[in-house]
């Protein structure tokens, strides 16, 4: 149970990251939204997709293999950080070209490519920030990453609200963007210099060329996620323009944040799985079957919920100039509660060497995507592209879903059981907050306690989740 306490420990302290720097954005990105209007926003959320849409290149996979592999052997640190730092000065400098390329060809107007370059820098400090998180995480010492994260909205925002005041235009934004990403990068070479070791670079070419294959499949496939998370916007930005891009991306950030939650816990099991594969088979088990159950406790209500619920969160956020928003929103949580769920099976796949799945898995959800958004963006615009990405989302999970049931991972009775139980009593808790009427947020609070009531008559939660938990607690 110490490995569960450690992982606990883990997630909490990145949980307190991000809900502080997530807490941090949404108040400065709530503001930017109000400030810019649809239009301004949509310019802003167009570069920010652009330039997202080639940030695998400036790792190749590197990062995620460097935090399996020092996770299992803490020896390896210096090695890869010495090679990694090369390499990423070498792609850094080839996506910033590529950037500039493909914004040339798609004709940007003057403005947009201005706010592409700037965010494109951006981008490039992320890649080197990835190899040090890679590192804190494979030595399991979350909080430097937690504290990173906060450095990076703090500072973004600082910036942000110089800006309002002073009244800028939306190219300032961009730089704030940059100048949060060029202060987390400076402060983790910081801290690995001062509490790790001091980083010694190294040309090692035997050592890429069997990292660089090895890598491959971390690469294609956080390069097609990506894609499908974030070309829609450029497509839209192409087809429909910066309104329809603003209206998309209003509900999307909201998506985004949602996503922290798996993200955090897919962080904090990653060194402890990719260690009990090669272990202990059974705690191995046990951490992917957790996984699945509390991320389906916690997305399919928030499916439900936010679905009754999408016009007033709109309204209360944004305001009303982005009520044509609420749809999306709709649309784009049942895409998240398939990401929650799909979690799982990623890092199965991902801690049991088996990443090339992940790489086929994600190939198909990009050509999926791209094919919807081009179908249905001409013709129902940025609803058609709701639909495409939550159509993505749920063609990946069940992908999964098979794929584990063909290596000896399958769910249960057992757990799908308790998925039924979880829809049931997220039913009974959506049945409740229309029956109260005249839908408001307060009826989200006795909801939820009706939720969590059915769960527990249920037994959803069952011994061996309360024997964890106390275990957690205690340290046992």
């Amino acid at each position: 149970m110490s490995t569960a306490r450690t992982i606990a420990k883990s997630s909490i302290l990145l949980l307190i990251g991000q809900i502080v720097s997530l807490g941090i954005a949404a108040v400065y990105g709530i503001v930017l939204a109000r400030y810019l209007g649809v239009t301004g926003f949509g310019l802003l959320s167009t570069a920010i997709a652009f330039t997202t849409v080639f940030a695998p290149f400036t790792s190749l996979g590197l990062s995620t293999l460097a935090t399996r592999e020092v996770a299992r052997d803490k020896s390896l640190a210096s090695k890869y950080l010495g090679n990694l730092i090369i390499i990423e000065i070498a792609l850094a400098s080839g996506t910033f070209c590529l950037i500039a390329l493909v914004a040339y060809v798609l004709r940007y107007p003057p403005e947009t490519i201005t706010l592409i370059y700037i965010l494109a820098l951006s981008v490039v400090c992320g890649g080197f920030t990835a190899i040090f998180y890679s590192l804190f995480q494979a030595f399991e010492r979350m909080q430097y990453q937690s504290l990173g994260l906060i450095l990076s909205t703090g500072a973004t925002c600082v910036v942000v609200i110089w800006g309002i005041t002073a009244g800028l235009g939306v190219v300032w934004f961009a730089f704030a963007y940059f100048v949060g990403s060029l202060a987390v990068t400076i402060y983790s070479l910081i801290v690995y210099s001062t509490k790790f070791s001091q980083p010694h670079i190294e040309i090692d070419l035997k050592f890429w060329k069997r990292i660089l294959p090895e890598a491959l499949p971390f690469a294609l496939s956080g390069l097609f996620t990506t894609i499908y998370f974030y070309i829609d916007s450029v497509l839209l930005s192409v087809m429909k323009g910066a309104d329809a891009v603003g209206w998309y991306n209003a509900p999307y950030r909201l998506i985004m944040v949602l996503l922290f939650v798996p993200t955090v816990i897919s962080t904090a099991v990653f060194p402890a799985m990719s260690r009990f594969h090669a272990t202990a088979n059974d705690s191995f088990r046990l951490i992917y079957k957790r996984y699945f159950k509390y991320m389906a406790i916690v997305s399919v209500p928030l499916g439900i919920g936010t679905t009754l619920l999408a016009s007033q969160i709109i309204t209360f956020i944004f305001g009303v100039p982005y009520e044509n928003s609420a749809i999306a929103l709709q649309i784009l949580i049942w895409a998240t509660v398939f990401i929650f769920l799909t979690a799982a099976f990623l890092r199965l796949f991902e801690t049991s060497n088996r990443q090339m799945m992940v790489t086929k898995i994600t190939a198909v959800g990009m050509v999926e995507n791209v094919t919807l958004d081009l179908i249905l963006i001409p013709r129902f615009s940025y609803v058609g592209t709701s639909i495409a990405t939550a159509a993505t989302e749920l063609t990946v999970l069940l992908l999964c879903v098979f794929v584990s049931s063909r290596i000896t991972y399958p769910l249960s009775k057992k757990d799908i059981g308790n998925l039924v139980k979880i829809g049931a009593a997220s039913l009974l808790m959506g049945s409740f907050i229309v029956y109260l009427g005249n839908l408001n947020l307060l009826s989200v609070f006795p909801a939820v306690l009706l939720y969590f009531t059915v769960l527990y008559l249920l037994r959803v939660v069952d011994n061996e989740d309360i024997a964890l938990f106390r275990n957690i607690v205690r340290g046992g």
